[in-house]
């Protein structure tokens, strides 16, 4: 990209509406998820940001967890991380796996 682009680009970015701003963050982020790149460059910072993992829904959980969906609300009463937004329960599989390390046992392989 020539520097001049750059500039334009940036430019455009700073006299973006946050709701411009918020779809572009998405786009991104799901771009960064899909290529499974471990983060974005900053264009403005020039530093790397982190990813926003994305939320998912209790039906998600329960299907890639192989529980049903009941199981996770009593896992909810035991602690189990999640966001309620409204009536929906969000979840981040990276908090779920640090739950679930931290609380629940593990059989041993005894050779």
């Amino acid at each position: 990209m020539k520097r001049l682009d750059l500039q334009n680009l940036i430019t455009r970015l700073h006299q973006a509406t946050p709701e411009q701003l918020a779809w572009i963050d998405r786009s991104l982020t799901e771009q960064s998820v899909n290529s499974g790149l471990p983060g974005i460059k900053s264009l403005t910072a020039g530093a790397q940001t982190t990813v926003i993992e994305p939320l998912i829904k209790q039906p998600v959980l329960a299907e890639r967890m192989h529980v049903c969906p009941r199981t996770i609300s009593n896992l909810i009463e035991t602690g189990l991380p999640h966001y309620k937004i409204g009536r929906s329960l969000l979840f981040r599989w990276s908090e779920i796996e640090a739950y679930l390390i931290a609380n629940c046992r593990v059989p041993r392989l005894d050779n």
